[in-house]
């Protein structure tokens, strides 16, 4: 009998499995979509300026397309100004990760997001400099991506990439005001 492991478990309990999805058809992401729920979440947040925000995006693959369907904080910040928004509280994710899991096998830990201090959409040179932080420790991927959350002339803007190790850089997938 085989051990299914999701992204969180893999990661911050070290077990050795099978990886959860296990989908052949999952592709390199090209789009990705996000719930009307997740969108809604991002709001409280970017009424509070002030430092880096960041949190875990959960969802599913469908060929190329990443569906993200809940975002989470990256746990319960202490000092939240001196925090790294790419450091994750692995209890607070497992924890999601686990519920989540439950709820629905297909659902997983599929990325990572970020908010500036001004709550303004960031400019490419601050994104490419996020990138290649959470590709070095291996946040984002071309299976898993960096969102840049913030605002663009009054809409709700999202920003997100992937990493093709291939190229060595990071891809931009889509851009638009939600």
């Amino acid at each position: 009998m085989k051990l299914t492991l999701n992204r969180a478990q893999q990661r911050y309990l070290g077990l050795v499995g099978e990886s959860s999805p296990s989908d052949p058809e999952v592709l390199p992401v090209s789009q990705v979509t996000f719930s009307a729920d997740a969108l809604r979440a991002f709001r409280p947040w970017l009424a509070v300026p002030g430092h880096w925000q960041g949190g875990t995006l959960f969802g599913t693959h469908q060929g190329d397309t990443l569906h993200i369907r809940f975002i989470a904080r990256n746990g319960y910040p202490v000092h939240p100004s001196t925090s790294d928004p790419l450091d994750v509280d692995e209890n607070y994710l497992l924890g999601w990760s686990d519920s989540l899991t439950a709820q629905s096998h297909h659902i997983e830990w599929v990325g990572q997001w970020l908010m500036s201090p001004d709550r303004r959409l960031s400019d490419l040179s601050t994104d490419l400099a996020w990138i290649e932080r959470a590709q070095a420790t291996g946040l984002v991927d071309d299976l898993h991506v960096l969102v840049m959350v913030g605002w663009v002339d009054g809409q709700l803007t999202l920003r997100p990439y992937s990493y093709d190790h291939n190229l060595g850089q990071a891809q931009l997938i889509t851009e638009g005001a939600v």
